[in-house]
Formats: C-alpha cells, sequence, structure tokens
C-alpha cells in the first residue's frame, strides 16, 4: 500500500533560477557530463537539420560497463566546452529543439531530490555560484518547507516497515534529521564547535539499534540545543593543532590532483589552487608517492589569512548555510537507501567537507575582501568536492587505515 509523504525543500529552492548566459562558472565548461539511456536514445533520434545531426552523431561517447544512469557522455570540444554551448554562451541544442529535449542532467542541474520515509527533500548543488547566492541572502539560516509538486510523492508502507525492522532509527527519520539541523544553527556556540557537537551526536546514534534506544538518544540529544557554558569550556580547552588541520587538506588536494581522471580538466579550481599557494606562502614539491612530499605551509600568513576571512560579515552564516545545505543533500545523518555506510562513516565524510571548505576558503580570500569571491571559491569547491564522491570517500577509508578517524583527533584539527 502507498501512503503519501510531503513534499518539502530547503526555503531557497523554489527561487532558483538559472544565470544562462551571466553565468561565470558555466556547468557546460570543464565537467563531464553523464546521461542515461532514455535520453541518450531521444536525442539520437531526433529529426533535426543536417548540421545538428552531424553534431549529435560526434558528441556522444558510450560508456562500456556503465554504472546505473551513466550509459553515455557528452564529449566536451578541446577547449572544454559542450559541443552544444554556442558563442551566446547558450544551449543551441535547446534552442533547435526545446527545453524538454535536454538530457535530464542538463534540465535539471543543479537541483536534486532525496526520497525518505516521511518526505521527498529537494535542495540544489552549491557547485552552481546561484545557488551559493541565494544562501548568501540568508543570514537568518535555512529552513525547511513544504512544496507543491506536480506528482503526490509517496510511500510504500510494506517496504517501510522493512526498513524499519533492519533499521529502528529510521522511524524517528524526522526527529532526527530536525535534531541535527538544530545543533548545526545552534548560534550560540561557534560553528567549529557545533561541528564537534555533530560528532558527539554522530557517535551515540551510531551505536542505536533499538526503537528504545533511539527514543533516548533523542532525548539526551536535546541538550545540545541548549548552551551550556561548561560545555563550552570543554570545547574551548580542546587540544588544537590548525596547522595540522590545514596540512592534512592540501595533502588531500593534492591526492586529488594526482588522482583525477586526467581527461577532464579543472581548471577552475586549478587557478583557485593556485591563487591560494601564493597566498599561503605554500612551497611545494609534489611527487606521486604522498610519503615522499614535501609541502611548507607559512603558519603565520595562514593565521592573517584566517583572522581576515573571520572580519568578513557574511562569512559566519554564509558558512553555516553551506554545511546545512550538504547536510540535506547528503542526507546525514541517516541515509533512507544506505543500509552500508555506518552514521560515524557519514560524519567524517561530512567533517573532511567541512575542513577542506574552510581552509581553501581562508586561503582564497587571503588577499580579497568582496563576498562574490567568497560565493565563487564555494561554487569552485563544490564543484571537485561534493561531487566527487569517490575521492570522498578514499579520504574516509585512509583516515580510518591511519587511526585518525576519532572525535579527538577530529578535535585536534578542527577544534
Amino acid at each position: 500500500m502507498n501512503i503519501p509523504i510531503k513534499n518539502v525543500a530547503l526555503d531557497y529552492f523554489p527561487e532558483f533560477k538559472c544565470l544562462a548566459d551571466k553565468c561565470n562558472y558555466t556547468c557546460c565548461y570543464q565537467w563531464r557530463i553523464d546521461i542515461n539511456r532514455p535520453d541518450y536514445m531521444k536525442v539520437k533520434n531526433l529529426r533535426v537539420n543536417k548540421e545538428m545531426k552531424e553534431k549529435i552523431a560526434t558528441s556522444f561517447k558510450r560508456v562500456k560497463n556503465h554504472p546505473r544512469g551513466h550509459y553515455a557522455q557528452i564529449m566536451l570540444k578541446k577547449d572544454g566546452y559542450c559541443p552544444f554551448f554556442d558563442e551566446s554562451r547558450m544551449c543551441d541544442l535547446q534552442k533547435e529543439c526545446g527545453y524538454n529535449i535536454l538530457p535530464d542532467v542538463c534540465k535539471y542541474f543543479p537541483r536534486n531530490a532525496n526520497v525518505s520515509p516521511v518526505q521527498r527533500e529537494s535542495f540544489c548543488s552549491t557547485g552552481c555560484e546561484q545557488v551559493v547566492n541565494l544562501l548568501l541572502a540568508r543570514p537568518q539560516g535555512l529552513k525547511l518547507i513544504e512544496i507543491e509538486s506536480k506528482g503526490k510523492p509517496y510511500m510504500d508502507q510494506e517496504y517501510a516497515a522493512k526498513k524499519f525492522a533492519a533499521r529502528p532509527s529510521l522511524e524517528f527519520y524526522k526527529e532526527i534529521q530536525m535534531l541535527f539541523m538544530g545543533i548545526l544553527q545552534n548560534r550560540k556556540y561557534s560553528l567549529s564547535h557545533r561541528m564537534l557537537l555533530l560528532g558527539l551526536a554522530a557517535q551515540d546514534l551510531n551505536k542505536v539499534t533499538t526503537k528504545e534506544q533511539t527514543i533516548l538518544f533523542i532525548q539526551k540529544g536535546l541538550s545540545l540545543l541548549e548552551h551550556n557554558p561548561e560545555m563550552e569550556m570543554q570545547l574551548n580547552n580542546l587540544k588544537k593543532n590548525i596547522s595540522g588541520g590545514v596540512l592534512s587538506v592540501f595533502k588531500q588536494m593534492i591526492t586529488h590532483s594526482i588522482h583525477k581522471d586526467e581527461e577532464i580538466r579543472d581548471e577552475y579550481f586549478d587557478n583557485m589552487m593556485a591563487s591560494i599557494y601564493e597566498n599561503l606562502g605554500i612551497d611545494l614539491n609534489k611527487k606521486d608517492d604522498l610519503s615522499q612530499m614535501e609541502l611548507v605551509i607559512d603558519m603565520q600568513r595562514y593565521n592573517l589569512a584566517k583572522k581576515h576571512f573571520d572580519e568578513i560579515p557574511q562569512t559566519s552564516y554564509l558558512m553555516e548555510n553551506i554545511m546545512v545545505n550538504l547536510m540535506i543533500y547528503s542526507q546525514f545523518p541517516l541515509n533512507w537507501l544506505d543500509d552500508k555506510t555506518k552514521v560515524w562513516d557519514r560524519y567524517l565524510d561530512f567533517i573532511i567537507q567541512y575542513n577542506i571548505f574552510s581552509v581553501l576558503c581562508v586561503g582564497y580570500m587571503a588577499d580579497k575582501a568582496d563576498v562574490q569571491d567568497l560565493v565563487q571559491s564555494i561554487a569552485i569547491c563544490s564543484r571537485t568536492l561534493t561531487h566527487s564522491t569517490d575521492f570522498r570517500k578514499q579520504l574516509v577509508k585512509q583516515w580510518r587505515e591511519d587511526k585518525l578517524d576519532t572525535l579527538a583527533y577530529i578535535a585536534y584539527l578542527v577544534g
């Protein structure tokens, strides 16, 4: 039996509108575009003029042993642009054949949605600068709102019952989601302290195996929504190693640089990293063997950059909004469809992204004060980080192997 569920979205979602030709970091440039089989066949079978027919014939590549949904790829031109991206910075396939002919990935990006036991959750990727602009326009923070939809979303009751039996905490999905959002948006603590409080909650939720334990977890977690001076003192007294956290981030980024798909260049990100290296006085002797890599960071310059970053009025609430958006995007702490990834591993992924966003944005903004530069740095970072699932999985795996996956170590880097 199918039961109706709510259709909700982060409150900026209904306002999103593509910047089109005014976009500074178009998703039609240097970004691999995977399409599914129905979209591939739909475009391939179009009745169009000879010039467009020839362009379609040479612009797609089938993917052998493709993962689900990645039946083919659009072949970027030598200059890195989509072959359908014309001189006016618009899509000539859409001009010729209309919006509905576009592959789903082009039609809907940066919009996306997750399913949960109680609601369908819509959001956007911060890989789009206009999404970051919308987050910038919300100093009051984000909230989930109910929105209209063409088709009423529903949940298979029998399927949901099986999922609840296997993971009792899922029955309290909404309550746990609101608890974690509340912790992240509790501005009585600094953002870095809130990230550690999320770790405390994730640590406890990771141990929950029964319905009764879940109820007790929620009751206990409510205390994290209040300001506790003793808790703040404990967080302030945590041993910190800012240089270790910064070094960790740059090693991770160099790992990405060494192992990324060479077929897909990332000029936006490479230029951003070059600017950061210069701003922070980073001397890099890059080698394929990371154990032999020499990395020297001028921490005095980083500390000055961090002070400058913190003095930009919008940074605090914008970084909060970025992480709230990422929380919905990644369905942290509970993912309805993912039965394998533990809550703690989901937290590690979440905190790794926070640390990378924070350090790279600080470095990039060291010689800048215009908040639009911050918007662009977040969009560029998101293109590389949020959309690189395999890279992030490798980072979590490496933290585990190096026994760095404890809250004490995370506090050492982030606190």
